[in-house]
């Protein structure tokens, strides 16, 4: 099956504004039988978050097939040998780090994740 990955803000909308064309290519790759996944490099948000965006605006959209800067963090977080027992976040990351078994406190904008 062949793949298409779309960055979501100022590709496919701005804001609360769907991009000219977006649904319709969208559609249209489905159709014809593509597997969309949709990413981002900002953190601010959950995956959950960017598919009710994506659905309120009528993109579609699932959390299997949304990737965030954070979620990638936390992915290649677990594959690290040995795995990191701490890991401090500076700035924003939703709580994408806990579903890969991290738990923690935050001051702010830093956030100390043990395992």
């Amino acid at each position: 099956m062949p793949i298409a990955i779309f960055d979501m803000d100022g590709v496919l909308y701005r804001g609360m504004l769907v991009l000219p064309y977006a649904r319709e290519t969208l559609e249209r790759l489905r159709k014809a039988g593509w597997d969309l996944f949709f990413a981002t490099n900002n953190s601010t948000a959950t995956r959950q978050q960017y598919v009710d965006r994506l659905n309120a605006l009528g993109l579609g959209g699932d959390v299997e097939h949304v990737v965030t800067s954070a979620y990638a963090t936390a992915h290649y977080l677990e594959r690290l040998e040995p795995k990191p027992r701490d890991v401090l976040v500076f700035g924003d990351m939703p709580n994408d780090l806990p579903m890969f078994g991290w738990a923690g406190w935050s001051r702010g904008r830093v956030r100390r994740m043990r395992r």
